[in-house]
């Protein structure tokens, strides 16, 4: 299997902060085990820097990086994007061999990379909203479409009418090892907290559909607990701070390393994932690399209960409460904090053992070379 290759194109800043950069350089690296692997991604200014994965490899394509000019915002990603598409076909039609495979979430470098390749695999992280005749069309050229859960496997088949032997469905996962259970007093000591609070956590950015505003509200029905949020750009995390900055029981911490994320998971009593059932993207697209951390990590879970959380969190396996409710959240809260959460936090840890990354490679691999 060695003598094959698999190439990522991602057309976004790598490495960064964000969930889609992270969920590439986990793929990769789980990947690599078993075939050398290419990221392909435009060149962009990078604020973050993280060491690669043995046996990947980056190639950066030519781009005009316009984001962050105010004046030429219009114009900054469809540029990017296609500059991205052109020159990362071009980058494939030197390179691949018959047998490499090509995955992407990018439809018009799917489309591209399915001139030249029999084996591209188009992963579909959202749901198309608009111009579904372009995604209906490349996803009929490429060889496989990859689903991250049950409900867009289904509308993928419905939809746009992909033949069923096509679809793929593997949940985003967790690296298992890096996010085992600590212990509590430890990690606390090691990152400065209080030993004896009752600490809730939110990891993750703060974006509106992630229900992190229904969590600060939440807090407040909760005083004897301090309720963390880590994670967030720059901009959202002012933005959080100025709403909810002043509340005495809320600390926002911003930003932090992804390798310190497992011991702030480890140093909490609960951790909450709140998402709000009003967006489409929360109830029903994602595949929240968040929850598997959470469950892989040991300590009790809270979770709305909205579709993309229900098909992977089991009701013995966490709190599954009503979403955009900040009474029903702090419910949730005040029950995983009552003292017989361990049990249900230890049915998690062994649910999330079936979704590391390795075995998600494993898997997908399998599939790819049955299908020849």
């Amino acid at each position: 299997m060695k003598t094959r290759r698999l190439f990522l194109l991602f057309h976004g800043r790598f490495p960064s902060e964000k969930a889609a950069a992270r969920f590439v350089m986990e793929s990769a690296r789980a990947y690599a085990v078993y075939l050398p692997v290419v990221i392909v991604v435009p060149w962009r200014r990078s604020r973050t820097h993280e060491p690669l994965p043995k046996d990947v490899v980056v190639r950066t394509m030519p781009n005009i990086d316009l984001f962050g000019v105010p004046v030429l915002g219009a114009i900054a990603f469809p540029l990017s994007y296609l500059l991205f598409t052109i020159f990362s076909f071009a980058y494939l039609l030197l390179t691949i061999h018959a047998d490499d495979i090509v995955e992407t979430n990018e439809v018009l470098p799917a489309l591209a990379a399915a001139i030249i390749s029999r084996r591209v695999m188009y992963e579909m992280h959202d749901f198309p909203e608009h111009m579904r005749w372009l995604y209906g069309f490349m996803m009929h050229c490429v060889r496989f479409v990859l689903a991250t859960n049950e409900w867009k496997a289904g509308e993928i088949k419905r939809r746009f009418g992909i033949p069923e032997r096509k679809i793929i469905m593997e949940r985003n996962g967790v690296d298992v090892a890096q996010f085992a259970p600590r212990d509590r007093a430890a990690a606390r000591a090691e990152l400065n907290l209080p030993a004896k609070a009752k600490i809730v956590l939110y990891s993750g950015h703060l974006y509106g559909w992630k229900g992190v505003d229904t969590l600060a509200k939440a807090a407040t029905s909760v005083p004897d607990a301090v309720f963390y949020f880590i994670g967030g750009t720059e901009y959202d995390v002012a933005r959080f701070k100025e709403r909810f900055g002043t509340v005495p029981n809320i600390a926002i911490v911003g930003h932090r390393p992804h390798v310190e994320v497992p011991l702030w998971l480890s140093a909490a009593d609960v951790l909450v994932l709140p998402n709000t059932a009003k967006e489409e993207i929360s109830a029903r697209y994602t595949s929240p690399m968040k929850l598997f951390e959470y469950m892989a990590s040991g300590t009790p879970v809270v979770a709305s209960r909205i579709p993309s959380v229900q098909e992977i969190l089991p009701e013995d396996a966490g709190y599954l409460v009503e979403p955009d409710s900040p009474e029903a959240l702090a419910a949730g809260v005040r029950r995983a904090l009552a003292g017989t959460a361990q049990n249900k936090a230890h049915a998690a840890r062994e649910e999330a053992l079936h979704y590391s990354w390795d075995a998600r490679a494993e898997r997908l691999l399998k599939q790819l070379w049955q299908n020849r």
